[in-house]
């Protein structure tokens, strides 16, 4: 059978008692297991003895269910307080002891409801045998040997614990910071990349906008041009449309004149010896002489 050992030290009325539980680590349950025992106490002054056998019906008997000590946590609320847990869901424990005339301990548990101090229950310890007192000194130093060994052995074993924790701890330290580093150059590189391509946009459009503007200055030039080119065709062929009009006056004109042209009589036939009462004229047209 398993044990487990529990020392620790309760203020008396005039001086320390020092207390030794070996628990037996069995499962408190005062409602469905009578007759077991749960472990035995022993407590000294360091001239004096005292022990008591815990058992289903002492704490029964001395812890009944109350306002410090509530039905649904009895059990658990005693395992605790004999093992000197100081305290439970939040509840302070407390372990107090008195003398009286006969030489017995009183032992009484104390809960707490806040700073207000209850008494769960109690318990009286009588006197071990004179002549028990060596073999009590032994199985405490024995007893407090055991535990000491088991508390190296568990202190090595967790400070090899703690120190394979460390060096985790330190190893998942550095990959996450390997990691985090290599996702933030990720995001760098990725963030990089987004203003290359936001860049390279920015400067498709306002290429774009150029060649749009380009374009649209052309076009404008262009339809200038056009309207004028087709302003000029338009006085071109006003000048054209006048100009045919003077020519057909013209060659109206010139019909008209040669029409009556046509309809003049025709000249008489001069002879040469009458031909002196004319002057000749460089442009063919011959004058009548002029009489002085």
């Amino acid at each position: 059978m398993t044990k487990s050992y529990a020392f620790y030290n309760v203020v008396g009325d005039n001086n320390d008692f020092h207390v030794q539980c070996e628990w037996f680590n069995e499962t408190v349950d005062l409602e469905q297991q009578p007759n077991v025992k749960y472990g035995i106490m022993t407590i000294t002054n360091l001239q004096d003895y005292w022990q008591h056998t815990i058992d289903h019906d002492l704490l029964l008997q001395s812890f009944p269910v109350s306002n410090a000590l509530m039905k649904e946590q009895r059990n658990n609320v005693l395992t605790a307080a004999f093992l000197s847990v100081e305290s439970l869901n939040e509840s302070k424990l407390e372990w107090k002891i008195t003398s009286n005339e006969h030489g017995e301990l009183q032992m009484r548990l104390r809960t707490f409801d806040g700073d207000i101090p209850l008494t769960a229950g109690s318990f009286l310890l009588k006197k071990a045998p004179q002549d028990s007192y060596q073999n009590l000194h032994k199985s405490w130093f024995k007893n407090a040997a055991v535990v000491s060994c088991a508390s190296t052995k568990v202190n090595k074993a967790l400070e090899q614990r703690i120190a394979d924790i460390t060096k985790t701890n330190k190893e998942l330290k550095a990959t996450i910071e390997s990691f985090i580093i290599k996702e933030n150059k990720n995001k760098f590189v990725m963030i990089d990349k987004f203003v290359q391509l936001l860049n390279h946009k920015k400067r498709k459009n306002l290429s774009l906008e150029h060649r749009t503007k380009t374009v649209e200055e052309t076009n404008k030039k262009l339809t200038e041009e056009n309207e004028q080119l087709k302003k000029r065709k338009r006085d071109d062929e006003q000048d054209m449309t006048e100009v045919r009009i003077v020519h057909q006056r013209i060659t109206k004109q010139q019909r008209t004149v040669k029409e009556e042209t046509r309809s003049l009589p025709l000249p008489a036939v001069v002879n040469k010896e009458d031909s002196s009462d004319y002057d000749g004229s460089d442009d063919g047209i011959d004058y009548p002489q002029t009489v002085r």
